[in-house]
C-alpha cells in the first residue's frame, strides 16, 4: 500500500529464509534488523522496562540471546546497541543519516 511499517518480532535464524521469501514473493522491500546489546545489558533492559506488565524470565531472554544469532548472513544486519542512546541506534538503522530527537 506505499506505507512503510515496523515488524518487531523475534524471527529465529531458521525461520528468517521463510519471512524473507515471503516479503520477496509480495515484491515488498524489507531489510532485517536485530537490535542486539551485550546480554547483561539486554537481561537489565528487559528487568527495568515498564512497558510491559510482566518480566521477562532471564532464562528466556539468554535463550533467545543465545538463539538469534545472525553473524553469518548478509541478509540481516545486527546492531550492538549496548552502549547507543535510542537516538545513536536510530542512526545505525537510518545508516548514519542524522536523526533528530
Amino acid at each position: 500500500f506505499g506505507d512503510k511499517i515496523i515488524l518487531s518480532h523475534i524471527i529465529l535464524p531458521e525461520d528468517w529464509p521463510r519471512y524473507s521469501a515471503l516479503f520477496a514473493k509480495l515484491k515488498l522491500q524489507f531489510r532485517h534488523i536485530l537490535l542486539k546489546p551485550d546480554i547483561d545489558t539486554a537481561i537489565d533492559r528487559c528487568t527495568t522496562r515498564t512497558c510491559h506488565q510482566s518480566v521477562t524470565p532471564e532464562y528466556w531472554i539468554r535463550y533467545f540471546h543465545d538463539r538469534l544469532n545472525y553473524r553469518d548472513r548478509s541478509d540481516v544486519t545486527v546492531i550492538d546497541n549496548t552502549v547507543l542512546t535510542v537516538a545513536e541506534t536510530v542512526n545505525q538503522i537510518l545508516g548514519e543519516k542524522e536523526f533528530i530527537e
